[in-house]
């Protein structure tokens, strides 16, 4: 008898600890999933920020001081290919060619990155390598993707 409730209460621990791992994964991937979407929302509205400073860039090439706002040499250009969600800007560090694959504007983490040129090119070179995140969903150079349509490409 008193082996049986042993084993009961042996049985009850064992799901009490599984409920409770389950419930701190759950909770943990939670966490993840949070901070993921937070980052991404960031750097999209980064992006918008700086696209505003572009545009002004743009009608104003007089002055080419950038605001306090954005402080970061390694901005060379703006990459917006009209008709996808394609507007962002192109960063190139000196030292460090791929600095900006995993990294946002400011140099913070990003699962995205920021597309980049390549360190052999220059922003006067005739051809310019940008490296940018395929990312499914149209995000980043995904909207690529788009091109493969004939009809999308003719338009």
């Amino acid at each position: 008898m008193k082996q049986k409730i042993k084993q009961k209460n042996g049985k009850k621990r064992i799901k009490r600890i599984l409920c409770l791992f389950f419930l701190l994964a759950f909770m943990v991937t939670g966490y993840f999933v949070y901070r993921y979407y937070q980052n991404d929302k960031h750097q999209e509205d980064r992006f918008d920020q700086l696209e505003e400073i572009e545009e002004e860039r743009d009608e104003n090439p007089v002055s080419p001081v950038l605001p306090e706002e954005v402080n970061n040499s390694d901005w060379i250009g703006w990459l917006k290919i009209k008709g996808t969600g394609i507007s962002c800007p192109v960063m190139q560090r000196e030292n460090d060619s791929e600095f900006y694959l995993h990294r946002d504007f400011d140099g913070n983490y990003s699962f995205y990155g920021t597309p980049f040129l390549d360190a052999r090119c220059t922003v006067d070179s005739d051809n310019c390598i940008i490296y940018g995140h395929n990312i499914n969903g149209g995000r980043m150079f995904g909207a690529l993707h788009a091109y493969s349509s004939e009809s999308y490409y003719k338009e």
